[in-house]
């Protein structure tokens, strides 16, 4: 190697940059953080909901595939304190 500092590429200067304006931030940040879920801030919330508008009228309103979602994702570590992971698996082993 010749001494010099790689330079960072374009998502990592862009991403960065969108931190520091608040359009995102990880999730439970202040427990450490969880890799993979990030919080949205009002104007990434925009963002995110403009994107998702463009990607529907192409895929589901042009293309007819169809649409579906899924449950949100919530570590069961952030459970614990309230009691909660204990009292659903108790519903779901009773029925």
């Amino acid at each position: 190697m010749n001494g010099e500092a790689k330079s960072p590429d374009k998502f990592t200067i862009i991403n960065e940059l969108a931190r520091r304006r608040g359009f995102f931030w990880q999730s439970y940040e202040i427990y450490g953080g969880v890799s993979g879920f990030v919080t949205y801030g009002s104007l990434g919330a925009k963002l995110k909901q403009n994107i998702e508008r463009k990607l529907r009228e192409l895929f589901v309103h042009k293309l007819g595939i169809l649409e579906i979602e899924s449950p949100v994702i919530t570590p069961a570590r952030f459970l614990k304190p309230q009691a909660t992971l204990a009292i659903s698996r108790n519903l779901w082993l009773n029925v």
